[in-house]
């Protein structure tokens, strides 16, 4: 997977490169904490408990930010592969990319099956292996590989769609495939008059493939710039304040928390463009610049291994603290 994240600043070809993309570095070194941050709050907002804690406040805050990693890890995917012209050739494409998802995702399903099993007191099934295997995965964070794997074989042909459209009619496409699962959602929990046109397209997740291939191609303006702030900050406190004003003693409701909201389309495209505004064309030293791409280049690896190491943290590391410092605790103890 890591040379996958790297191209000419041209974005003409991926294996022929020397100079990484800083930014694209600096996004990948940010989504992997988030993943995991994510998974170490999640029992304080799932937890009734807690409710109108400071720790369930500030956990309510960090879910925004932690809930951008995923859109942004397909977000780079897509800046990099939908700017690869031999991602349009099927049979090049897929031998080169499937095997570096498959080869992973079978190791650790046999990793965490191995250890979910013997750690209950179970036995081994190859049955059941197999079956885990068709099914998601044997650890709840596999589902992400799952989807990734679907939007890889649909790549080939988006790639042929991008080649062909003007950035316009590939906005258009982006507002069809988020209409569905963003848009109508959206309008039906603000406005009240419930809709139904028709079912989504194709998998939800593939608008932030697209969107990221979208904002590595806009001019870098004054106006961009201060949109994409307004947008930051808006889609933060549309999921904050949904989720504060919702819950009450008796029931946590988090709105937007589902993967394909437009809060997390604002927030995660915001990153995604004030990075780029900030990084390219600039120069950067090269401390920054070899730490970003070795932070980037662990991504994956860490993806893979976070929810053993924290379900073991979680075991074993049980201080007496605030459910915030040990989340904290536990996120350190991972990373």
């Amino acid at each position: 997977m890591r040379r996958m994240f790297c191209l000419p600043h041209s974005f003409s070809r991926i294996d022929s490169m020397k100079q990484r993309i800083f930014y694209l570095d600096l996004l990948r070194a940010w989504a992997i904490p988030c993943v995991v941050m994510l998974h170490c709050i999640t029992p304080i907002l799932a937890n009734q408990g807690f409710y109108g804690s400071t720790s369930w406040h500030l956990a309510v805050a960090l879910n925004e930010f932690c809930r951008t990693g995923v859109p942004l890890f397909l977000m780079i995917s897509g800046a990099l592969l939908l700017s690869d012209e031999r991602s349009a050739d099927i049979g090049y494409f897929y031998k080169k990319r499937l095997p570096r998802l498959i080869f992973p995702l079978l190791v650790w399903h046999t990793v965490y099956y191995l250890a979910y099993t013997f750690n209950s007191g179970g036995s081994f099934s190859l049955r059941d292996l197999l079956a885990g295997l068709t099914n998601n995965g044997s650890a709840y964070h596999m589902w992400f590989v799952y989807s990734l794997l679907g939007i890889y074989l649909i790549t080939p042909f988006l790639r042929r769609i991008t080649e062909s459209c003007s950035m316009k009619a590939l906005g258009v496409l982006l507002l069809i495939l988020l209409f569905p699962g963003t848009l109508r959602p959206l309008w039906n929990v603000t406005v009240g008059h419930y809709i139904y046109l028709f079912d989504p397209l194709m998998e939800c997740y593939l608008g932030y493939f697209l969107f990221g291939y979208l904002l590595t191609r806009v001019k870098l303006t004054k106006l961009l710039r201060i949109l994409a702030i307004v947008c930051g900050i808006g889609g933060f406190l549309m999921g904050f304040l949904a989720s504060e004003l919702s819950s009450t003693a008796e029931a946590l409701r988090y709105p937007f928390n589902g993967g394909y909201e437009l809060n997390h389309y604002l927030l995660a495209g915001a990153i995604f463009f004030l990075l780029r505004d900030l990084t390219e064309g600039r120069e950067i030293p090269a401390f920054p610049t070899k730490l970003a791409a070795v932070l980037s280049d662990t991504a994956f690896g860490v993806y893979w291994i976070h929810v053993l190491l924290l379900e073991l943290a979680q075991r074993y590391l049980v201080p007496d603290a605030s459910p915030i410092l040990l989340a904290g605790l536990h996120f350190v103890a991972v990373m």
